[in-house]
């Protein structure tokens, strides 16, 4: 593959990611992010989605402090993004870190994330946490 075909690493660092082959989505996810492409007029959005789906290759492979990372670029790059809020959240809540999983799974649903009444139930008993 060309090293500067960002399309192509965009489309196979998704398929590897849906299959499960982290490692390779990882690889090519990197890549991408260093391209940088310019996909749309809105790059923001394209950059914080492959930081996202970055971070979800990290935490499949249990490297949680590289997907905190992650997660933390993309929220620097697209302060909107609900995903990523949520997904920084649950790296969060497995480190203990339960008010500021708290803090980012709220921020996630304020953004118009709809979290399921039974994963909220579960974070809630996880964390002792009584509303």
């Amino acid at each position: 593959m060309d090293p500067e075909y960002a399309s192509a690493y965009n489309s196979r660092c998704l398929a590897y990611i849906h299959v499960g082959f982290n490692d390779k989505a990882l690889s090519d996810c990197s890549r991408l992010i260093q391209l940088k492409p310019d996909f749309t007029s809105h790059i923001k959005h394209r950059l914080a989605y492959l930081y996202d789906q970055r971070g979800i290759a990290y935490k499949e492979q249990h490297v949680y402090g590289q997907a905190l990372r992650s997660f933390n670029k993309a929220i620097e790059v697209e302060p909107d993004d609900a995903r990523a809020y949520f997904n920084r959240g649950l790296i969060l809540f497995g480190a203990k870190y339960y008010d500021k999983g708290w803090i980012d799974i709220n921020k996630a649903q304020s953004l118009g994330l709809k979290i399921d009444p039974e994963d909220l139930a579960k974070l809630k008993k996880i964390s002792a946490k009584v509303e």
